[in-house]
């Protein structure tokens, strides 16, 4: 099947595709292994290393793993890829999982390599969802007919995403949605979107989501993002804990927004001192 224009009026071949695509596994794990020698964060576990054999036992009950971290860069993404290779209880997640991405990622000009960076998104298992903010950035007015194509491919995202859970494939999500731009020792406030998908997808297979705090030190440039160890960030890796199938989007999110602070703080923690 060939790679689909990513926008509104093309959603319903584009989520067709990433339904069904398939990661080329030889180049998922060589991508991989580039991303984990340009980014080499430092990474701890919580309750003394107790977390990491709770998400190896999470594996082995063949359990489909979510890994939650906050959102500060515009290198969170590779610095995430890095971390699955480098950390050998997480290598389950090469070639089996995909992650949420926003769609300008999809849809760069082939005079800047966006050809490139499209066949590399879909062979690392990034899945494009269509922003309000990507939307308006077009220059695309908000009007009735707009917000319909928007709210149908948030949907078809949704249901992308909870098909490929159910198959057997685990999630990187930046539940945030954006980048912070105000304070990297505070979690933004959670989208439920993340929230959704993981309920939906725990009425039929079992879901554990793993926090995670990421920190880089304090940003020389707020607006732009300038941050001073863009290569080396501390990452602190929370106890996972399950999806209950019977909760809400919100009692969810509630659940996961402290424990995505709690790993921040420590993150934070071990790079001042």
């Amino acid at each position: 099947m060939s790679r689909p224009e990513v926008s509104l009026q093309n959603q319903d071949a584009c989520y067709e595709f990433y339904e069904h695509h398939e990661q080329n596994q030889m180049f998922a794990r060589f991508g991989h292994f580039v991303l984990s020698k340009m980014y080499r964060p430092i990474v701890t576990y919580d309750q003394d290393g107790a977390a990491e054999e709770a998400i190896r036992e999470e594996f082995e009950e063949n359990r489909r793993i979510a890994l939650a971290p906050n959102h500060l860069t515009d290198a969170d993404q590779y610095v995430l890829i890095s971390l699955v290779r480098r950390e050998k209880v997480l290598r389950p997640f090469i070639g089996n999982s995909f992650m949420p991405a926003k769609a300008s990622l999809f849809t760069r000009s082939p005079s800047k390599g966006g050809l490139v960076l499209r066949w590399a998104l879909d062979e690392l298992g990034a899945i494009p969802v269509i922003r309000q903010e990507d939307i308006r950035r077009q220059g695309i007015e908000m009007t009735p007919e707009i917000e319909e194509l928007h709210r149908k491919a948030m949907l078809q995202a949704d249901e992308v995403q909870v098909a490929r859970l159910i198959s057997g494939k685990h999630i990187g999500d930046f539940s945030e949605g954006t980048r912070n731009r105000k304070d990297h020792t505070q979690v933004q406030p959670l989208k439920k979107g993340f929230a959704h998908t993981a309920l939906k997808a725990a009425k039929n297979v079992g879901v554990s989501i793993v926090p995670m705090g990421m920190y880089y030190g304090e940003p020389d440039d707020y607006d732009k993002l300038v941050v001073p160890n863009k290569h080396t960030p501390h990452i602190h890796i929370g106890m996972p804990f399950r999806v209950d199938p019977n909760s809400s989007p919100e009692e969810l999110t509630s659940q996961l927004y402290p424990a995505i602070q709690s790993c921040v703080d420590v993150a934070v923690s071990e790079l001042i001192h």
